[in-house]
């Protein structure tokens, strides 16, 4: 999220699972200021977890990319996608479900 005022619902889904509010354009006490990306390093990958990303074409590609490394399942990913460059978006969304469905093709053998 830029702002905490754009984080609809968070109030209400932090009391259903573990979440990190992740700010780039305010600071706020509890929540991290910068972008999701800046803490990855810090995920723990649970075999049980999904994993629920909206934003910018360019940080979903990371994050997925991230995920696909560790082998989280794509039924486990979710994702609402805000496209900056339409073609290069769309290069990207297929490069990236190619990709993880080459992964599950590998696990299901």
């Amino acid at each position: 999220m830029r702002k905490f005022e754009d984080a609809v619902g968070y109030e209400e889904l932090k009391n259903w699972c573990d979440t990190r509010l992740c700010l780039s354009r305010e600071e706020r006490d509890g929540c991290h200021a910068g972008r999701v990306t800046d803490l990855l390093g810090q995920v723990l990958r649970e075999d049980e977890a999904h994993y629920y990303l909206c934003g910018l074409d360019t940080m979903l590609f990371q994050v997925s990319e991230w995920l696909n490394e560790r082998e989280v399942p794509k039924d486990r990913v979710h994702m609402e996608v805000f496209f900056k460059d339409q073609l290069e978006a769309k290069r990207r969304r297929e490069e990236m479900m190619r990709r993880l469905a080459e992964r599950q093709a590998q696990q299901g053998s």
